[in-house]
């Protein structure tokens, strides 16, 4: 890894290789709300600069998209081979997909969240990521409540504010056993 502004993966052929045979290129800003409006767009290059393939993250279409986006995980990927790549290397590009979803845009804490920070409720949003030297940077902003006087459900076992429905509670528990 490492790429100064621009996110790099070293493709190497096998685990006995000295020397990568290509690269994953992305874009120096990705994810949170970015992934609203603007295309995360990766290049498979083999090492003689030739490119093999494309993976595209795609933007929301509709309002039911965009509150798919903000809401889950799941995302809408293209792939495009280009010309000449063999079956291989189409299988290392869908290899690829798959890894630089989980680096870039997995592991954040979503577009928006809700914590708990003394005592009350804070929305926390991440505008988007950034890539230097081989390390991500979030950009983010935290929205806290002036005067807040409570409300909403009923407060948890750990003294966390919980949904009223059940089946949101349950899918708000699930989420924070996954992520812990």
């Amino acid at each position: 890894m490492g790429g100064g502004c621009t996110p790099t993966i070293d493709i190497y052929e096998d685990y006995n290789s000295t020397a990568p045979n290509g690269g994953l290129y992305g874009p120096i800003c990705f994810g949170g709300c970015l992934e609203l409006c603007c295309e995360g767009k990766f290049i498979y290059k083999a090492k003689d600069g030739r490119q093999i393939g494309r993976m595209r993250k795609l933007t929301p279409q509709s309002c039911g998209d965009c509150c798919k986006e903000i809401c889950t995980d799941s995302d809408k990927y293209k792939i495009e081979f280009y010309e000449g790549s063999t079956a291989e290397e189409k299988a290392n590009t869908i290899a690829l997909t798959l890894l630089a979803d989980y680096m870039f845009f997995e592991r954040d804490q979503g577009i928006i969240t809700c914590v708990q920070e003394e005592g009350q409720m804070v929305l926390k949003f991440t505008c988007c990521l950034t890539w230097c030297c081989g390390c991500i940077f979030p950009c983010t902003g935290t929205i806290k409540p002036q005067n807040a006087q409570g409300g909403g459900g009923p407060v948890g076992a750990e003294g966390e504010w919980e949904p009223e429905d059940e089946w949101l509670r349950n899918y708000v528990r699930n989420v924070k056993m996954n992520r812990d």
